[in-house]
């Protein structure tokens, strides 16, 4: 389905990297809806059906690749509306839009007491959500985005959408850059002398770099202060990195951002690696 909206997209990114938990408005459930004109990603719901009756949403589990969708039919009842669907959203009780996507059919207007359905079943529906993770069929993403590893992709989408859930407690203490050399599927940390992982802090959500449909509909945290990895590999041989990582301690801890390097960056013995500010993105479309 998914667009996700400015909404959802900074209450995340807040979430995971800078220490504000993710708080629904209400603890009420979320409910499918219907638009006649694109709400955009400011989640404007000036063109909700007239009338329209909100229906609830029964939720697969959150797949390990970041996504669910609905398991039973939504049904819209007509008697008394009238209008064009193009869209269907996804919106709590203080009308706060989640989600929303093209409806299927589109353009579809409104036959006063013939139901509006959304399929579901057990393995799939019509309604979907879900992230981009590195498991899909990309075996590397593209420049400039972020991944979710699977994980934080699988907790989040539980949580977003499931305002009876348990938020996990969100990262509060100091985030890590963390280092990698090696190709997909075989990226491996850096063991080099000298190398630790290094103190990262981020700005709040702000406009993406993302080319995006609708254009200029991604945020983004970066980093707000140089990071230096410095005299790496002394007095061994030159290193390649290959993709960063950001942490939730120096060693060990949670993985909750990933990318790789656009081209690998060669380091060597005993030379230095520094991220400018603005240069680590963490980009959600």
């Amino acid at each position: 389905m998914s667009r996700f909206t400015t909404h959802v997209k900074d209450k995340l990114l807040k979430h995971y990297f800078k220490g504000v938990k993710f708080e629904h408005a209400t603890s009420d459930a979320l409910k499918a809806t219907l638009l006649s004109n694109d709400p955009t990603t400011s989640g404007t719901m000036t063109s909700e059906i007239s009338g329209l009756t909100l229906q609830g949403i029964t939720w697969s589990a959150a797949s390990s690749t970041g996504g669910r969708h609905n398991t039973v039919d939504i049904t819209f009842p007509t008697t008394g509306l009238s209008g064009t669907v193009n869209y269907v959203g996804i919106v709590d009780t203080s009308d706060n839009l989640y989600a929303y996507g093209d409806s299927n059919p589109n353009n579809h207007s409104i036959v006063a007491g013939t139901d509006l359905v959304i399929s579901g079943n057990a393995s799939a529906g019509g309604l979907a959500v879900g992230f981009d993770t590195n498991t899909l069929s990309a075996s590397e993403i593209e420049p400039g985005e972020m991944a979710f590893p699977d994980a934080i992709a699988q907790e989040a989408i539980g949580f977003i959408f499931d305002p009876t859930a348990t938020v996990p407690t969100q990262p509060t203490g100091q985030l890590y850059l963390a280092l990698f050399s090696g190709s997909a599927g075989s990226y491996t940390e850096l063991s080099v002398t000298n190398y630790s992982r290094r103190q990262i802090n981020f700005s709040d959500p702000k406009q993406g770099v993302l080319s995006t449909t609708p254009a200029n509909s991604s945020r983004m945290v970066d980093n707000t202060g140089a990071v230096t990895f410095s005299n790496l590999a002394a007095g061994g041989s030159s290193t390649s990195v290959t993709r960063w990582g950001v942490y939730t301690a120096s060693t060990s801890g949670t993985l909750l951002a990933e990318n790789r390097f656009t081209n690998a960056k060669t380091v060597e013995a005993g030379g230095s690696l520094t991220f400018n500010v603005g240069t680590i993105q963490i980009d959600l479309d």
